[in-house]
């Protein structure tokens, strides 16, 4: 019984270390449509990519303390929050600085709201 035991305890932690592993997804893709639903996506250029269809998308649900791990870092132009929770996107790695905040669907394009963040954003933290 002790090895039955042993063995579900390894088995389930197994799956959660390969389930907490996923932070995020880049796909390419231009438009909001690309964003998978519940995710927030940060767009590699200005109008959700709109000008370069290939272009990278990054879709996340989990916080990221470094989009560097993702080659991400520094390069966000557009972002989109089609989750239900608040977002704030930090201009340092390890949620460090003043950041910016969406409410659940709102999306920015920081070539005409925010100059000063685009390509500045190193990590992204779900608040609620």
């Amino acid at each position: 019984m002790k090895r039955v035991t042993l063995a579900l305890c390894a088995a389930v932690l197994a799956g959660a270390a390969s389930t907490s592993a996923y932070a995020a997804d880049i796909q390419r893709g231009s438009g909001i449509e690309v964003c998978p639903v519940d995710e927030l996506c940060l767009y590699e250029n200005w109008d959700f990519n709109k000008d370069t269809h290939d272009a990278r998308v990054l879709s996340t649900y989990k916080d990221i303390a470094h989009l560097d791990d993702y080659n991400f870092n520094d390069i966000t132009s557009t972002v989109y929050n089609d989750t239900g929770r608040i977002v704030r996107l930090y201009p340092h790695y390890d949620y460090e600085g003043a950041p910016v905040t969406l409410v659940p669907g709102e999306s920015i394009d920081f070539k005409d709201a925010n100059g000063n963040f685009n390509d500045q954003i190193s990590s992204v933290r779900f608040m609620n």
